[in-house]
């Protein structure tokens, strides 16, 4: 961690609110921003790091929420198979008892009648 973002991190509790972390975040950036309009970094270097770790943290944004919908779909597709399994091994269990209590015979047909 740079010095730069270890004092970030000292400015934000993490016991705060998010409003309250979002509050000293936009305090900092306004900070930021006035000083390097008034010229405070000759160079720029600062101002286009700073820049780069905005672009940075909004594609890890978004990426987070790619990712978040990924993970709820992905639950939702192992509930889907999950109560699939359950119904086959019903299906397989009341096949089974079908055959065990037929003692004559048996004969498999499908929904059109067919043998």
């Amino acid at each position: 961690m740079t010095q730069d973002a270890a004092a970030t991190h000292a400015f934000l509790d993490p016991e705060d609110s998010l409003e309250r972390q979002n509050e000293k975040l936009i305090q900092i950036v306004d900070a930021l921003v006035r000083q390097v309009e008034r010229g405070g970094s000759g160079s720029g270097e600062a101002y286009a790091q700073f820049r780069r770790a905005a672009l940075l943290e909004e594609q890890v944004q978004a990426r987070t929420v790619e990712l978040e919908n990924a993970l709820e779909m992905l639950n939702r597709s192992n509930a889907r198979l999950a109560q699939a399994m359950r119904e086959t091994e019903a299906a397989r269990r009341d096949l089974s008892t079908a055959i065990e209590t037929v003692q004559e015979g048996f004969a498999m047909f499908d929904l059109s009648g067919a043998w």
